[in-house]
This record gives structure tokens, sequence and C-alpha cells, in this order.
């Protein structure tokens, strides 16, 4: 595990010095940054709606399981569940209702020069 993550951390600080030295400003740095982190912002959103999807169908078998045996699945498993699928899916809808999506503004920003 230590091995991943100074490989990681290697990789990590090898874009970010060829990012910089191929860059003529600090703007440009900037701007190719935060791309990077857009994309990392759309993979983490595509998780959360992928677990959600995943809950939310758990929720369902844990109802079905209910309804067969109450005793061996409780009630409150399955609302678990459910109001955590619909969190979890909430969340990159949340941000974009309240207009906290920064980075995509940021990667139509100009270039200071």
């Amino acid at each position: 595990m230590k091995l991943l993550l100074k490989a990681l951390l290697g990789i990590i600080t090898y874009i970010g010095f060829t990012v910089v030295a191929l860059a003529r400003t600090f703007g440009e740095v900037s701007n190719t940054l935060f791309s990077g982190v857009n994309v990392l912002t759309k993979f983490f959103w595509a998780g959360c709606i992928l677990i959600g999807i995943f809950l939310l169908v758990g929720s369902l078998i844990n109802y079905q399981s209910h309804r067969n045996n109450p005793k061996l699945v409780p009630m409150a498993t399955v609302i678990t569940y459910l109001f955590l699928g619909i969190l979890t899916i909430s969340i990159p809808f949340l941000n974009k209702l309240f207009g906290a999506d920064s980075y995509d503004s940021a990667q139509q920003s100009t270039i200071i020069r």
C-alpha cells in the first residue's frame, strides 16, 4: 500500500513539474491544473450516482427479504439504505443547484498575461 501511494505521489509530482515547465505564465499553470480537477470532479459525481443506485437496489433486495422473514432483515435497514441511496444520488444535483460548480467556470477563464 505504501509503495502504491509513493508511486502515485511520484506520478502527480512528475505531472505537476511538467505542467510548470511547459507553461509560460502562472495563468496557464492554473488553467491546466483546473482542467485536471474538472475531470476528477466529474469522476466523483459519477461515483456518487453509481453508489446511490447500488444502495437503492440493495434497499429493494432487503425489502424483499424483509417481506419473506421480518426477523431476518429489520425494516430500519431497508429505510437506511433507501435514505442513503437518495442522499448519495442527490449530491451532484444539489451541487449544481446551489451553484458550487466553480471548476467548470474556472475552466473557461482567460489566461492572465
